[in-house]
């Protein structure tokens, strides 16, 4: 054997194996480049040396051996024909011409059989060499099976994608980084009257209109640029001119390296399901809308008679009565008053149920506050003997700004409550600072009775809506168990929460917590107010109201009041009556017919000789929408219906008080000026 053979011609060893092992054979002795050829031979991939004539095996390595599950003697008995027919005399005509054609190698794969359960798929990449003239074919075998089965996976996975995308209703496409696109489903190239392959290499401003395009480009450098996905809900022009609300997330495409290639996005029309949204939300407003103006039906219908019945029965008891008389009087009042506080209380729980109950701060002093609270429920308690304390901490303010309209709400509630379950000792309300944090204060106010208490397990429903401790207490004191669930709800409304403790048998202790601002102004004092004469002498006040009880009841307190009232029964009236005599005051009824007050007041304000006539409401809505509506005709004030005769006389004096004050700064502009 010449170990200096070339390539095209390989040695033999004894076992008749072609050698050709190159320079690091030929440094060893003949033995040993002969066992040094067999290590290498053997430890390469699958080797088969086939006569290129017969395709007679002649050489199997220890890998081809283990792969093809034969024995090496069992494979030099073989040929290739033998392998399954993979290399049959028609493949051995092709592989001789490929090899003759293409020079010295050729590749081509087959599907064989081997030792294992199944055929396996099979490369064989063959070079032609030669040995004692004769051709010799190198065959390396390679198991194909794998990858193939990876790219039948991998193809059919994509072909399953790739239906699923075109199935979608969504649009889907790819976009590189420079904004075109590269694929898409039919649905998204339908939008625009395109096919899929027509969209390909477009960008935005080719399918979208300008102003659309460049939202959609920024949104999608915005992806590119932070790597995170984005949204946008745009409004959209199809080819066929109706337009569709499009919502469309992208998201980069990494890849390994950590760049992105591009985007990739998902569209989806919620034009239908935008509308129903929209039409939901009208119809929810058109409900409460409805709710409201029903509640204020409602108060206008049941406080106007209320008014009536409780004014007259104040009227009445000003007249000599004996005894019995009086005593009816009385009652009719409080029944009148009972009546009065449960629409109260179901209109409260109402406006705060619908989220109705804005918050006015304005500058109120605690002692007014508190006295107002006094005078309200003195008699309550002076009837059943019960000592009635306030006791407020020497750090709270004397004067701070809040919702006192609100706060006298609250107090009064759970005031009214213990003096309703009181029957002896005494009813404590207790002012006491919170904590102070910058510039505001959380005021706790307590209500501390001696009256029955509570039970423990009744505790945790006492300021459920329509809750009381239990039926007996319905029945045996009345209520709509509304006063507790208002009173917690003014007090979030305030930035604070309302809570109780209680001892059966020995009384309860009911809080609330507000939120309240310092006072930048601080407010007159109102008891100061209604001590000084506000009103001078031979005020004239105009009473607008189409009821003709509502305008004896106001005109009558009024007039003990000091004042001279004429009346008018509608606001075409009222407005002659100004324009031929001056007046100090208006009282106006808002619900009117020929002319309302709203429309009344707006056409006083516009009249140069009365724009600074200062008009109250007289109203039987308590809502706060009239009153806002009120504000904004311009007036000053109002008066709920049915009206305490105090609480009349106080908002009719305050008007005439401010009205003054607005005369006398505008009169001093000049000579300031000057």
């Amino acid at each position: 054997m010449n170990m200096s053979q070339t390539n095209n011609e390989a040695a033999e060893n004894p076992c008749g194996c072609p050698l050709a092992v190159g320079a690091a054979a030929a440094q060893c002795g003949p033995t040993q480049a002969l066992e040094f050829a067999q290590r290498v031979i053997d430890n390469a991939p699958p080797m088969l040396w086939v006569d290129g004539e017969s395709c007679a095996i002649r050489y199997a390595n220890r890998a081809a051996c283990s792969f093809l599950g034969r024995p090496r003697d069992e494979l030099l008995r073989m040929t290739m024909d033998d392998i399954d027919g993979a290399c049959s005399s028609q493949l051995h005509a092709e592989l001789q011409a490929r090899l003759l054609e293409e020079g010295n190698a050729a590749c081509f794969e087959s599907r064989i059989g081997t030792g294992a359960a199944r055929p396996v798929d099979v490369e064989f990449t063959v070079f032609l060499t030669r040995q004692g003239g004769r051709r010799v074919f190198v065959v390396n075998l390679r198991d194909m099976t794998a990858q193939h089965t990876a790219e039948a996976e991998r193809d059919r996975r994509g072909a399953a994608l790739e239906a699923l995308i075109n199935s979608a209703s969504d649009l889907v496409f790819f976009k590189d980084r420079k904004g075109r696109v590269v694929l898409c489903n039919p649905a998204f190239a339908a939008t625009f009257g395109r096919t899929a392959q027509a969209m390909v290499g477009l960008v935005a401003a080719d399918f979208h209109a300008p102003e659309v395009a460049l939202v959609v480009d920024e949104r999608d450098r915005r992806c590119l640029d932070t790597g995170a996905p984005q949204e946008s809900q745009l409004w959209v022009r199809k080819a066929d001119g109706t337009e569709v609300l499009l919502h469309t997330v992208v998201t980069p495409v990494a890849v390994k390296d950590g760049g992105t290639i591009g985007i990739v996005g998902i569209a989806r029309d919620v034009t239908r399901q935008t509308k129903e949204k929209e039409r939901a939300l009208r119809e929810a407003q058109e409900t409460v809308d409805a709710k409201s103006q029903f509640m204020a039906n409602m108060s206008h219908e049941i406080r106007t008679p209320l008014n009536a019945v409780i004014g007259l029965a104040h009227l009445l008891q000003r007249t000599p009565l004996d005894a019995g008389q009086s005593d009816f009087v009385g009652k009719i009042q409080a029944a009148g008053r009972h009546l009065l506080g449960v629409v109260n209380d179901i209109l409260d729980f109402s406006r705060a149920e619908a989220g109705m109950m804005p918050i006015d701060p304005q500058p109120f002093r605690l002692r007014d506050l508190l006295g107002e609270v006094r005078a309200m429920t003195a008699p309550a308690a002076e009837s059943k003997g019960l000592r009635f304390v306030v006791d407020v901490a020497a750090d709270v303010p004397a004067a701070m700004t809040g919702d006192v309209q609100r706060l006298r709400q609250a107090l009064l509630n759970l005031v009214g409550n213990a003096l309703k379950f009181t029957h002896h000792g005494q009813v404590l309300v207790r002012v006491s600072l919170r904590e102070q944090a910058g510039t505001g204060y959380l005021v706790l106010f307590e209500v501390i009775d001696t009256g029955i208490g509570i039970r423990p397990e009744h505790m945790d429903g006492l300021f459920t809506s329509f809750s009381q401790a239990d039926g007996t207490t319905t029945r045996a004191y009345g209520g709509a168990g509304l006063g507790l669930a208002i009173t917690r709800k003014l007090a979030q409304a305030m930035h604070g929460d309302a809570g109780a403790s209680s001892v059966h048998g020995k009384g309860s202790t009911f809080w609330f917590t507000a939120r309240l601002g310092p006072a930048r102004e601080i407010p007159t004092s109102g008891a100061a107010a209604q001590a000084a004469p506000a009103v001078r002498q031979a005020t004239r006040v105009l009473v607008v109201d189409d009821n003709e009880i509502n305008r004896l009841i106001a005109a009558e307190i009024l007039a003990d009041a000091g004042m001279s009232v004429d009346t008018a029964t509608h606001g075409g009236q009222a407005l002659d009556m100004i324009a031929q005599d001056p007046y100090d005051l208006v009282l106006m009824d808002v619900q009117m017919p020929v002319m309302d007050g709203i429309e009344t007041t707006r056409r006083i304000r516009s009249a140069p000789g009365a724009r600074h006539l200062p008009v109250v409401a007289m109203t039987a809505n308590v809502l706060e929408e009239e009153r806002r509506e009120c504000t904004e005709a311009g007036m000053d004030g109002f008066v709920g219906k049915p009206f305490e005769p105090h609480e009349l006389v106080r908002v009719a004096r305050e008007a005439l008080e401010t009205a003054r004050t607005r005369r006398q700064r505008e009169e001093a502009l000049p000579s300031l000026d000057a």
